[in-house]
């Protein structure tokens, strides 16, 4: 029985102080970075020569910066207080334990990232 890995991480992940707002904090950085940059752009009548995609999403670089953060609270969070240790006995095979991380790590930045790119776009529309 090896399904409960990604649960345990999971648990580790939701209930790690600052997830939450951190991933919060990825999609509204991405958003209002994005929004201000479309709203700061002014085309002339005779036509735009910026790209209105590239410009609606701007904000995507700050919104990476914020899930290193987050990636980085996933990892080291069981260094800092030691729990790494019981982790590895519950799971010696290292890269078990890092693959489960990664699975779990990466849907919460991909459903995070989903909504963030899909406001960039609709604040880059207007």
């Amino acid at each position: 029985m090896r399904a409960p890995i990604p649960h345990a991480e999971w648990t580790k992940l939701r209930t790690a102080p600052g997830t939450g707002w951190l991933l919060l904090a990825v999609v509204a950085l991405t958003v209002l970075v994005s929004a201000a940059a479309a709203a700061a752009v002014t085309c002339p009548a005779a036509g735009c020569t910026a790209d209105p995609a590239k410009i609606s999403l701007t904000g995507i670089a700050l919104g990476q910066a914020v899930v290193a953060i987050v990636a980085v609270q996933a990892i080291s969070g069981e260094y800092g207080t030691g729990m790494i240790l019981t982790t590895l006995q519950a799971m010696p095979r290292r890269i078990t334990m890092l693959a489960a991380k990664a699975t779990v790590l990466t849907s919460v930045v991909l459903a995070a990232g989903t909504v963030a790119v899909l406001g960039s776009v609709q604040a880059g529309r207007f």
